[in-house]
Formats: structure tokens, C-alpha cells, sequence
């Protein structure tokens, strides 16, 4: 049984500056000018105060902004690479917020205000969250089970409950792993489950908690990595990886650097695709930002 897992957080983090625009200040921008504006001139065109005129054009503009950071992100996703994730699939993995500056649909929508949950969107995601376990899974499939619960009441904000989820996600895994070592899509599995623990800690205030779960992750990623130079995937693991643990205070030059030369040496090779290009000027221009 093959299931999507998708280094959701990875995309978050490295979602600063992609090819694809993912700047959440140029998207709400845009959609204020293209969707907003024509809205609101109609509005004050028939007679309506600037204020009624603002609040009939705010839905609109936070759906236009919604939509185009979750088709962003969407693309940025990187499934497995036997894998190919369906729109349902990528909902169920919809990355969640981690560090400011805003890189999320949830931070976009709180930039614009706050929102109520839409509950067409909502709806399945409690369906995910609350499921009863099947009496038939177990191993893989268990595992992938409690790693889409711990998804689902994520993006609920019911983090405590996620955080349960996804540890019995990691006991699972930790299993087959033990069982196989030279499995390396279980290993990857693993380093995505802790990139996920470490997600939820660091929103419930548990820094160093999730510091040490992002180093978990980092240490896999360097293993399949060496492992492979050549593999793509791997290596921009990996990149997510280090961005990821210096953004946290974790040696953020030498870190960054190598994310940067990796990104580089991958680009050079012709192994990026469009947004992970993006990567190069963003990663850069941290580096450039820290004190010397």
C-alpha cells in the first residue's frame, strides 16, 4: 500500500521567495488590486460607505489569496518519487504554520483578518481527525493512518491531539525501520514524521522539544543523502532540512551554506524543477542577513 506523505513543513520554510511567488504580501497585494478593488469601486459607484464597501470585498480577496497560496504550495509539495498525489491527497497534508514571516494560508487569512473556518473545508478534515481505527491495519498502513489523523487535527488547531497522533506514527514507523534499515523510503517516512512532532512543538511553545525532532529528521536526511548524491529528492531533503534547524538557531551560517551549495551544485546538474530554483536566491539572501 503506497500513501503520500509530503514534507509539508519543508515547503513552509522554503516558500520565502520560490519562482512561483509564494511572497504573502504580493499575493494579498494582487488579489486586493485584481479582486478587491473592482469590488469595492462598485460598491462606492452605487452609493455605499468606503467602510460597507471594505467588508463586501474582504471575502473575496481573502478566497483569492487562499487559493492562490494553497495552488502555490500544492506545486511546491514533493511526494514520493514513485508517487503521484491527488487534490484530496494534498489536502490532507496542507502544511501548517510554523515561523513568522507568515508562509501559510492560516497566516495569510490572519494578516487580512480574522476568519471563520470555511466549513466545506473543515468538514473532511474532522472526518480525518476523528475516524475510528481500522480493525484491519497495521504496520505501514497503521502507521500512514495515524499520520494523516495527526495531519488533519494539525490544521484544526487541536495540536495537543495532533502531537498524540503523530508519536504513534513514529512508534510504528521506528518499528519497520528497526525491521528493514535498508528501507529507505521508511526511512524518509520517519524523517517526515519527525519533521511533523517537531511542527506541532514548536506552535504549543515546546522550542527545544522540537529543535531536538528537527535534528532528528536532519540526521536521517544526512544519511540518505550521502548515500545517494545523485538522487534529487534526497538532496533537497536535506536542503529543507538544514534551513529548517537554522532557522532555529542551529548554527545558521554553516548550515545555510551548505543548504546553498547544494541547492547550487543540484542546479547546475539540471535536477530543480522551477520553484525549487527560487530556492538559490532565498537561501542567499539569508545568508547575506546574518551577522558576521
Amino acid at each position: 500500500m503506497i500513501t503520500l506523505r509530503i514534507t509539508a513543513v519543508s515547503f513552509i520554510l522554503l516558500a520565502a521567495a520560490p519562482a512561483s511567488a509564494v511572497n504573502p504580501k504580493e499575493l494579498i497585494e494582487s488579489c486586493r488590486n485584481s479582486v478587491g478593488k473592482p469590488i469595492f469601486m462598485a460598491c462606492k459607484g452605487g452609493g455605499g460607505s468606503p467602510e460597507a464597501c471594505r467588508e463586501k470585498a474582504k471575502p473575496k480577496v481573502q478566497a483569492c489569496v487562499q487559493a492562490a497560496m494553497e495552488k502555490s504550495l500544492a506545486k511546491q509539495a514533493a511526494p514520493k518519487a514513485e508517487e503521484t498525489p491527488t487534490e484530496a491527497d494534498i489536502a490532507k497534508v496542507a502544511p501548517t504554520s510554523l515561523v513568522a514571516p507568515p508562509r501559510t494560508v492560516s497566516d495569510v487569512t490572519a494578516i487580512l483578518d480574522q476568519q471563520k473556518p470555511d466549513s466545506s473545508r473543515t468538514a473532511p478534515l474532522r472526518v480525518a481527525a476523528d475516524a475510528e481505527v481500522p480493525n484491519n491495519l497495521k504496520g505501514l498502513p497503521l502507521a500512514d493512518f495515524y499520520y494523516k489523523r495527526g495531519q488533519a487535527r494539525a490544521l484544526l488547531g487541536r495540536n495537543d491531539e495532533a502531537l498524540a497522533a503523530h508519536r504513534k506514527d513514529l512508534a510504528l514507523t521506528e518499528k519497520l525501520v528497526a525491521a528493514d534499515p535498508r528501507n529507505a523510503e521508511w526511512q524518509r517516512d520517519l524523517s517526515i514524521t519527525f519533521e511533523r512532532i517537531g511542527a506541532v512543538l514548536l506552535k504549543i511553545g515546546r522550542r527545544a522539544e522540537a529543535v531536538d525532532a528537527f535534528r532528528r529528521a536532519l540526521a536521517i536526511r544526512e544519511t540518505l543523502a550521502a548515500a545517494d548524491a545523485g538522487n534529487a529528492l534526497w538532496q533537497t531533503d536535506l536542503v529543507i532540512s538544514l534551513v529548517q534547524v537554522a532557522r532555529l538557531g542551529d548554527d545558521p551560517r554553516a548550515r545555510l551554506t551548505r543548504a546553498l551549495d547544494i541547492t547550487q551544485r543540484l542546479d547546475r546538474e539540471r535536477k530543480l524543477n522551477a520553484n525549487q530554483k527560487g530556492w538559490i536566491g532565498m537561501i542567499g539572501q539569508e545568508v547575506a542577513r546574518l551577522p558576521r
